[in-house]
């Protein structure tokens, strides 16, 4: 007989394939030490992957909103000491003749009121949350540092303060409010500007 037609076990019968063999071999395991030294690098890992990403959410968060307010609001004092020293002067003379020279001063109020109050709602808009808010709050200390200014130059040599100044700070305050609110202007202001109005 044959082993094709024995009953051996190890004859593979049709259409049936043999069942898989188990592994029975020992498995190895990690030592208490090296266990531990693993658990300890995996806990060194996720706690430098959390300080990295505290420090993250730290710089795209909160400190780059501390920075803002800080750069802007000193965008405002800076420029409020430029106005207070223009006043200061006991005199700026031009070369001009006296009625170019009336409308560059005043061109000049009007102009650098302007840019406070705008200054002034960049920084205030960070505090509250709708624009027109902010715009009313800006307007308001700027209309208030106008009339502080006007007073300053009572106390100044050779210069005095009047209505007639206060009023055309007062239009550079609600003039440029008017520019940045207008919807066919707005397009026409720069983004950083438009995009806050």
């Amino acid at each position: 007989m044959n082993a094709s037609s024995s009953g051996s076990p190890c004859r593979r019968r049709r259409g049936h394939d043999p069942a898989p063999i188990a592994d029975t071999r020992p498995q190895p395991r990690l030592q208490p030490e090296a266990a531990g030294l693993a658990t300890s690098a995996a806990a060194a890992r996720w706690r430098d992957a959390e300080h990295n990403q505290r420090r993250c959410v730290w710089a795209t968060g909160l400190g780059y909103v501390m920075v803002k307010v800080l750069v802007r609001w000193m965008a405002v004092v800076s420029w409020m000491g430029v106005i207070f020293a223009l006043s200061a002067t006991p005199s700026l003379a031009s070369p001009f003749e006296p009625v170019y020279d009336f409308i560059l001063r005043k061109l000049a109020h009007l102009t650098v009121f302007a840019v406070l109050t705008v200054l002034l709602f960049r920084a205030f808009r960070l505090h509250v949350a709708g624009p027109t808010h902010a715009w009313r709050l800006a307007m308001l200390a700027a209309a208030l540092y106008a009339c502080s200014d006007e007073w300053h130059q009572t106390w100044v040599p050779g210069r005095e303060g009047t209505v007639r100044d206060l009023v055309i700070d007062s239009v550079g305050v609600v003039g440029v409010w008017v520019l940045a609110s207008h919807t066919r202007i707005k397009k026409m202001l720069p983004r950083w500007l438009a995009e806050e109005a």
